[in-house]
């Protein structure tokens, strides 16, 4: 009853004041600290027994194998296989499971499978612990081989069994696989069972096929929380926040509660549509259920606020959290600066540092962008001492960060100093690089790196080319940046997009050739944004030409009339014609769809 009851204490007390200690009291114990702990004393236990004389059973051996694989003691675990042998118990099934699942679980899978192959004999017990070994290692395939082998040898699978083998899976390139598995859990009629069932969602989900993870969920005979979440996680960790905010409205009127994960889920939902009624409503619910004080969900509340914009209320959640780790203050930090808030974000390292909270790599990231957005070198230069000092430095995602840094902040010297650091540059780091002197209209050494970065074999793309155009369209090299945007064309057509007919578009008009960049307008594969109307509406206002200047700006609010930037571009270039009625045409068209906005959003 005590062993049962987890009350190791009093079972030892019970124990010593038997006047018999024969096997079944020593196993009964020894059992007890292999379920509970602490695992030694279970070891222990079983020395002083051998040491009374007392020899032990099957299910004295299982037990204290159970205590080798939860201390990770595999060298007390081969021991115990000695011993097992000697007394002739090898070819015990039971033991034999326990033995394979202790190798395993200890990352020993090699001697696993000689236990395994010794076996006369495999029951799907067997066949179940050898598969859950291969599944936590990541061998799916070996685990799917064994299903095989299980097939041909007549032993018929069993919940376990298909449990186990998806566990090895989770992720689309192994999706062929996770098919083949779903059609033998069919063959077994297996697929509404609620534990097989929500372990199929949730691979399918993860892997994207969503399509498939919708169907499995429809058959469950009964659904529950884990089925439910991992359906809503799977739409929304790949962008269809509607529809998990739908199944969560479902789950809930069907009487099913939601747990910490799947608000985490239905939170990253709201965040990605922007739905900050829904958001709030969470809250709400969250703070009731009590999970407000979690990590997880606090982060992702913070997170949520801050997605919709809301970066007030996002420091009001963030502030009362009880708990911030790391990953809270690189969810504020971050969408400080996706929102341009950028000193905020600096502010928000110097606030983590004086609570004793060591910055990640993600900090460190997140604030080199936030100096280069503010030009403040002097904070950069802190902020790369400080990564030295932490070894981060040897990043690549951390040394592109640097140089784009620097490249913002006009030093093109030391931004080329830590690309030059690099053993290899790869075409982040390159693109990164050739970013800041197209910025800065140093057009040479743009086209200089390029011939260096294909001499070492790393293949230009659609971001490098963009800045090949940026450094014709800012030094001025029109009849360059026209071969060369014909030349794209041609021959990779498949990496222009409209960031790169936006280039174009402003090299010509920078140039004076309006009726090109109009030409070329007209011949754009993809829908124009707010940049194109923008920029040449900038050329418009630069060259005086009215006309085109009122066709742009006609067919932009025709495709989209909340471009509202628009608008001041358009009454600005009216108001430099001295066409002051037109310009007070334009702005009282601003206000009243501003107004409208408003209206909507209210």
């Amino acid at each position: 009853m005590y062993v049962k009851c987890g009350l190791l204490a009093e079972a030892q007390d019970v124990f010593d004041e038997l006047i018999v200690q024969d096997i079944v009291s020593w196993t009964a114990l020894i059992s007890g600290y292999a379920e509970h702990g602490p695992y030694e004393r279970a070891l222990d236990c079983f020395e002083q027994m051998q040491a009374k004389g007392i020899f032990p059973d099957a299910m004295t051996f299982v037990c204290c194998l159970k205590a080798c694989t939860s201390s990770g003691a595999i060298h007390k675990g081969k021991q115990m296989h000695q011993e097992i042998v000697k007394v002739g118990l090898e070819a015990e099934l039971f033991v034999a499971s326990a033995m394979i699942d202790m190798y395993a679980k200890c990352v020993s899978l090699f001697e696993a499978e000689n236990v395994f192959d010794m076996l006369i004999y495999h029951d799907v017990v067997v066949w179940n612990v050898i598969i859950a070994g291969y599944s936590e290692h990541g061998e799916g395939g070996k685990a799917l081989d064994s299903l095989r082998k299980m097939r041909y040898e007549g032993v018929h699978p069993n919940t376990l069994t298909f449990i186990s083998l998806l566990q090895g899976y989770d992720g689309l390139s192994s999706i062929d696989e996770v098919q083949e598995i779903h059609i033998e859990i069919t063959k077994e009629g297996l697929e509404g069972d609620p534990l097989v069932g929500s372990a199929l969602v949730c691979i399918y989900a993860k892997s994207g096929v969503l399509s498939a993870a919708q169907k499995v969920f429809d058959r469950l005979y009964s659904r529950n929380v884990v089925s439910w979440t991992a359906l809503i996680s799977g739409y929304a960790d790949h962008g269809f926040g509607r529809e998990a905010l739908k199944w969560l409205k479902q789950m809930q009127a069907d009487g099913v509660a939601p747990n910490d994960v799947t608000f985490v889920c239905s939170l990253k939902a709201c965040g990605q549509m922007g739905a900050l009624k829904r958001g709030k409503e969470l809250h709400v619910e969250i703070a009731i259920e009590g999970f407000e004080t979690d990590v997880f969900v606090g982060n992702t509340l913070v997170d949520m606020y801050a997605r919709c914009g809301f970066l007030a209320e996002a420091r009001d959640v963030f502030d009362e959290l009880q708990v911030r780790d790391v990953v809270t203050w690189n969810a504020l930090i971050s969408r400080y600066i996706e929102h341009g808030f950028d000193e905020e974000a600096l502010d928000c390292l110097q606030e983590m540092k004086q609570m004793g909270l060591m910055p990640d790599l993600l900090t460190y990231v997140g604030c080199l962008k936030a100096c280069g957005c503010l030009g403040v070198i002097d904070r950069g230069l802190a902020l790369h001492m400080d990564i030295s000092i932490e070894s981060f430095e040897e990043d690549s995602f951390v040394r592109s960060t640097l140089i784009d840094m620097y490249s913002r902040c006009g030093l093109l010297l030391e931004a080329q100093d830590v690309f030059d650091d690099l053993e290899y540059g790869d075409a982040v780091t390159w693109n990164v690089l050739l970013a800041g002197y197209a910025s800065k209209g140093q057009s040479l050494h743009v086209f200089s790196l390029i011939e260096k970065m294909q001499e070492q074999g790393v293949e230009p793309n659609g971001i490098t080319y963009l800045s090949a155009l940026t450094a014709c369209s800012h030094a001025g090299l029109v009849v360059k940046g026209v071969i060369d945007f014909s030349s794209l064309l041609k021959e990779h057509s498949e990496m222009l997009t409209i960031q790169h007919y936006n280039c174009m578009v402003d090299l010509l008009g920078r140039a004076g050739r309006l009726s090109d960049a109009v030409t070329l307008l007209k011949e754009i594969p993809c829908q124009p944004n707010l940049v194109t109307w923008s920029t040449l509406l900038g050329a418009c206002r630069k060259w005086g030409d009215i006309e085109l200047a009122k066709q742009a700006f006609e067919s932009a609010h025709s495709s989209d009339d909340k471009y509202v930037a628009l608008f001041i571009s358009m009454s600005r270039i009216y108001a430099s014609a001295h066409m002051w009625d037109d310009a007070k045409l334009i702005e009282e068209m601003r206000l009243n769809t501003t107004a409208g906005m408003e209206l909507v959003e209210g």
